[in-house]
């Protein structure tokens, strides 16, 4: 299977881009599968009915010209597109020069190139790290997210990673969360706009945490009651 049947079967939640791109995989492996047969008797019958018919000269200094010219042409448009190519592919340009600083862990460089550019800047496909369908988790959403919540970005970029913090939540959740991710969690959700509203929506979950959790003066039992007043906040 193109995809993992974990993925299909698993009831995870995916971002839009991800949930189009399952869908066209999907669709096809259902077309393309049945139809397989008929491409193949298809291409046969296409290159059967098709003999190329091979004409050359014996002139050398024909051949010799049509040489030298082939090279110059190829000579001068590599020199062209040498000089053209650094004004074309700037939405490709943005996007690997915004995933390289995430790979090398420099996540602030990363953000402040988003934010200086609209979103329209870059690819319509554009999806900024981490990819955890793409199996590309690092930096961790906890780590961007604590960023975007300390510092000025633009609003197009916190809502990108506050969707994805969104959808980390639903599928995850706190049973496998360690105590300095909570933590962020907390931090980033008492700063953001869009936290209070976050929490709430996990209300119910941060109380069945907090009567299983039997260590009351815990770092971990004090953040879930922090992260309760912020969900209690936005009633």
């Amino acid at each position: 299977s193109p995809v993992p049947i974990v993925r299909i079967m698993g009831g995870v939640r995916y971002s839009p881009a991800d949930e189009l791109l399952r869908e066209v995989m999907s669709w096809v492996s259902c077309l393309g599968v049945p139809t397989l047969l008929v491409w193949l008797i298809a291409t046969r019958i296409a290159t059967s009915r098709c003999t190329p018919a091979w004409c050359g000269t014996h002139d050398v200094s024909v051949r010799q010209m049509g040489h030298r010219g082939a090279t110059v042409l190829a000579i001068g448009s590599v020199l062209g597109w040498f000089f053209v190519l650094p004004f074309t592919q700037l939405e490709q340009r943005l996007r690997w020069t915004v995933d390289s600083h995430f790979k090398q862990g420099r996540i602030r460089e990363a953000l402040g190139v988003m934010s200086q550019v609209p979103r329209g800047a870059f690819p319509p496909d554009f999806d900024p790290r981490p990819r955890n369908r793409a199996g590309q988790t690092t930096p961790s959403i906890w780590d961007v997210i604590e960023v975007v919540a300390s510092t000025d970005q633009a609003n197009w970029v916190r809502v990108i990673y506050v969707e994805k913090l969104r959808l980390e939540l639903d599928s995850r959740w706190y049973a496998n969360l360690g105590g300095r991710e909570l933590a962020q969690l907390v931090g980033a959700v008492e700063r953001l706009p869009e936290g209070p509203q976050l929490a709430a929506g996990l209300r119910k979950d941060i109380r069945d945490w907090m009567l299983r959790t039997d260590d009351k003066q815990s770092r971990a039992y004090g953040n879930l009651v922090r992260l309760l007043n912020i969900a209690d906040s936005g009633k």
